[in-house]
């Protein structure tokens, strides 16, 4: 079955998206394993330096229903878990592995597993028709691709509890206001997106993946291995082309101009 994934590249950005606007551009597993690819193969590219998920119109909506009819015993996937484990699991490690930072651009409907894939992004950029949607508790199931993992870290435990449980529409300003969302703009094609984008692009790459690591991993660290970690990191891009650059735009008096 042909992907409804759609890859365009501009200047260093890699746009993926979901062209399935009927269904709310829900996902179907083909769509998943190509944008797991993509994605790949986008962190790969030295000309890439930000990839950017998104969709026309609705986000995302999750899995598409229908799915479901393939999951069972006898059937393709015997259960839910292996249906994740070989269609959503390669997806989440993608993002949170890719050496280039990645941007959710949020519009309409984020629900289900679209919202754990926006989750998993560095950045989320949400309009404010943005709807975040767990969904998962109505279908007597729980978050999946990490939500479960990101929304308490997010939220906090009780926070992460009750948004999962009630299952309500959370709009944009309140999911900003929660932690959800990283920046609000009108539009997907206001000038205000244009701008966080190239912002991102100016970052150096291997400071963010590596901040974004360690974010991430020294949660569950005690201090002290915290600390080792950060050092290895500092050594490792203080011998790097990115730093050597920062020093010198530092006494120039410009904008420092990185390639990592």
């Amino acid at each position: 079955m042909p992907s409804s994934i759609k890859f365009k590249k501009i200047d260093s950005f890699a746009f993926i998206s979901i062209d399935r606007p009927a269904s709310k551009n829900s996902l179907l597993p083909n769509d998943v394993i190509e944008c797991t690819r993509l994605i790949t193969e986008a962190s790969a590219n030295p000309s890439v330096r930000v990839i950017v998920l998104g969709a026309d119109g609705d986000f995302c909506s999750g899995v598409d229903i229908g799915v479901f009819e393939s999951i069972g015993p006898g059937r393709r996937w015997p259960q839910i878990g292996d249906f994740i484990l070989e269609v959503f699991e390669p997806l989440v490690e993608a993002i949170s592995n890719s050496s280039k930072p990645t941007v959710a651009l949020l519009d309409g409907i984020v629900a289900g597993a679209g919202m754990s894939i926006a989750l998993n992004c560095d950045y989320r950029i949400a309009t404010k028709r943005t709807k975040i949607v767990p969904a998962f508790s109505k279908l007597g199931l729980i978050p999946d691709c990490g939500g479960t993992w990101l929304l308490p870290r997010l939220l906090g435990i009780a926070n992460a509890m009750e948004f999962i449980t009630t299952a309500s529409p959370t709009g944009a300003e309140k999911a900003k206001e929660l932690g959800l969302v990283t920046w609000l703009v009108d539009s997907i094609d206001h000038v205000d997106v244009q701008g966080r984008l190239k912002a991102i692009s100016a970052l150096s790459t291997n400071s963010t993946t590596q901040l974004r690591r360690l974010l991430c991993q020294n949660w569950s660290r005690s201090l002290s291995d915290s600390l080792a970690a950060e050092r290895e990191a500092m050594s490792m891009l203080g011998s790097g082309a990115d730093f050597q650059e920062g020093l010198l735009a530092f006494h120039q008096r410009r904008l420092p101009a990185f390639e990592g």
